[in-house]
């Protein structure tokens, strides 16, 4: 029993991603004041995300790496919402040591089921390389 239970846990050490090691970080804030997220004229909601990337090496994001989805408060993803990452963040590049930069996300009020409500929190979900960072907001008016 001890013999497997050792295996298991190299097992799972060695499939940690390489972008996962403990000297590296990824955070996200959202920039949005208070944590509001307002519709715009045309009715879309405009999400400013700041993203800190600490590496200890260079990584050029290749399309599919960076992926967003937006959960309810529940966590649980909304049907029917697809999120366009903008051009430049779809191949985009990270330099050695510590990097800042400001995502943003325009986005209609409206989707396939459903919309945004006003008064209501949802959380932007942000992965790169298969990890997973949160970002919370809530819907004014």
């Amino acid at each position: 029993m001890q013999r497997h239970l050792a295996l298991a846990v190299v097992l799972v050490l060695l499939a940690i991603p390489t972008a996962a090691r403990s000297d590296e970080k990824f955070t996200v804030r959202l920039v949005n004041k208070d944590g509001t997220v307002r519709h715009d004229k045309a009715g879309r909601l405009e999400l400013k995300v700041e993203l800190r990337v600490t590496l200890d090496r260079e990584l050029q994001l290749k399309p599919k790496d960076l992926r967003l989805a937006f959960l309810d408060a529940d966590l649980r993803q909304l049907e029917g919402v697809t999120v366009a990452i903008p051009e430049e963040w779809e191949t985009k590049k990270f330099k050695n040591g510590e990097n800042k930069d400001t995502l943003s996300i325009l986005q209609p009020a409206s989707f396939g089921k459903g919309e945004f409500q006003v008064g209501r929190s949802y959380y932007l979900a942000v992965i790169i390389d298969d990890q997973i960072r949160f970002a919370k907001f809530k819907v004014a008016k």
